[in-house]
């Protein structure tokens, strides 16, 4: 039985542990946290459970209509995770006092878009239909031939309007609406207005399709079900163990070195954590070819997170889960001037809070070399902390009267706490998703490095930000796995 060593029990490294073992391989993942789930993760405090991870985006593939939810069914989580389907994806206020929600439902929306610009008329009907045809790229025909052949008509259609916006960025898309609401919440949508807006269309779709949910019990709740996957099939999980080095002899991986310089040896290792601290440490930049190198000097990253994290005692049961509010004054925030507030309460899952209270987290992009220069856990830090926190309950006291005085317990969590618990290159959650890293991550991932035999790399980095990629990318690398050794694939 060959013997294969995973670097990170993220979701990437569970998923590919999982399909390991299935597969018959004997598997240890060593793991730097105590935890598994990597950046898929939550935290308690005095019986609230701060969400880490999944805010307004939730985890993808959830819907039996869609091709990849089979990735979820065989590692063995669904259909037995309750998911949470909102109606709402986020809510958008201006100045103004103007409010647009976006809503699941894509019939829905349209009419909440009507009802706000009916100069917009025709963009908003083009943006629905936009949204429901790619629907069908990713819905599942399920051996179907009627609904195969309606499936490939409609990705005919898709194909037509993804060439006409393939080359807008949502920032370059929204312009094109005349609402400054309808426009500023297509702008500020993903946060970031470099995004291609395409991914807008696919993002809409899939919450049309209920293909977007939320575990109950967190994404660390999430995780740990995979965890527990994973060691049922007899897999192993060393926490604690940071791995300093991967050892290559003439060519081929022989095993790792910890940072104690305890050396573990295996036929086979699959780095499914940081992209740039393998390529750049553990491997000494020996193999990174002059593509990637250039991939990790020039594409844009998504943008390090301050979390703000809140434990009230106030029911909000009902109220739009995530709301992205537009401030008449910018406030600093970590040297930062913030022209929105971004919060998210977690009333929907009763699971998260005492009963008749919420878990709230607001959210702020900081840069990691603003923090470096402070330091981690020093005065100064801790002063910069009670200012966010400060600031983040006055912003939030003119949006939810009376929430200052109903605070039971807050957390703050910077770039510098990302760093620590995932290793995470700047504290990046990946590459952002633009044009060019689409191509080459999502379409064509690079699992192997030239000059290395028996060492794969998937996750985030190789394949592209979710979790759903990162299950995937797995799959994938145990398919050559087993294609290599002519076994046949399970």
């Amino acid at each position: 039985m060959k013997k294969i060593i995973i670097i990170g029990a993220g979701i990437a490294g569970m998923s590919v542990g999982i399909y390991a073992r299935k597969n018959g391989y004997d598997v240890t993942i060593y793991e730097m946290h105590s935890l598994p789930g990597g950046m898929c993760t939550a935290w308690k405090r005095k019986g609230f459970t701060f969400e880490g991870c999944l805010h307004f985006m939730g985890v993808g593939g959830t819907s039996p209509f869609q091709d990849v939810y089979r990735i979820w069914k065989e590692l063995g989580v669904l259909p037995g995770t309750k998911m949470i389907y909102h109606e709402v994806i986020n809510t958008h206020k201006d100045t103004s006092g103007r409010t647009l929600n976006f809503y699941t439902d894509i019939h829905r929306l349209e009419k909440e878009l009507r009802s706000l610009s009916s100069a917009d008329k025709k963009e908003i009907k083009t943006l629905c239909k936009a949204a429901q045809r790619c629907s069908w790229f990713i819905r599942s025909s399920r051996k179907n031939p009627l609904l195969f052949l309606l499936k490939a008509v409609n990705i005919l259609r898709g194909i037509m309007i993804l060439k006409k916006y393939g080359e807008f960025n949502v920032g370059e898309y929204a312009v094109r609406f005349q609402d400054p609401l309808i426009r500023d919440a297509l702008t500020n949508f993903f946060v970031y207005p470099d995004i291609p807006c395409v991914q807008i269309f696919f993002f809409l779709a899939m919450f049309h399709l209920k293909s977007i949910g939320y575990p109950e019990g967190s994404s660390l709740s999430f995780a740990k079900k995979i965890e527990g996957i994973f060691c049922e099939l007899n897999g192993k999980i060393e926490y604690k163990k940071k791995v300093k080095r991967i050892n290559v002899t003439d060519g081929r991986v022989t095993g790792i070195e910890l940072d104690d310089g305890t050396v573990k040896t295996a036929d086979i290792i699959i780095s499914a954590c940081d992209g740039h601290s393998t390529l750049f440490d553990m491997l000494g930049d020996r193999f990174t070819t002059p593509a990637i190198r250039e991939r990790y000097a020039t594409q844009p990253l998504y943008q390090s997170f301050i979390q703000v994290s809140l434990g009230v005692n106030r029911d909000m049961t009902g109220i739009s889960h995530a709301v992205k509010v537009e401030v008449e004054t910018p406030f600093e925030i970590a040297g930062e001037l913030q022209k929105f507030l971004w919060y998210q309460h977690y009333a929907f899952d009763p699971t998260l809070s005492p009963k008749g209270k919420t878990a709230i987290t607001i959210l702020y992009p900081s840069q990691l070399n603003w923090w470096e220069k402070i330091g981690y856990r020093n005065e100064k830090y801790n002063e910069e902390k009670k200012k966010i926190l400060d600031s983040t309950i006055s912003q939030l006291e003119q949006v939810l009267p009376g929430i200052s005085g109903q605070i039971e317990i807050s957390d703050v969590a910077t770039p510098l706490t990302t760093v620590r618990y995932t290793n995470n290159w700047k504290a990046s959650l990946g590459f952002m998703l633009t044009k060019k890293i689409i191509k080459e991550l999502m379409m064509n991932p690079q699992y192997t490095l030239p000059g290395i035999d028996n060492f794969y790399m998937i996750g985030q980095w190789v394949k592209g930000m979710s979790l759903i990629m990162a299950a995937e990318s797995g799959k994938d690398v145990v398919k050559k796995i087993c294609e290599t050794d002519h076994i046949k694939f399970k």
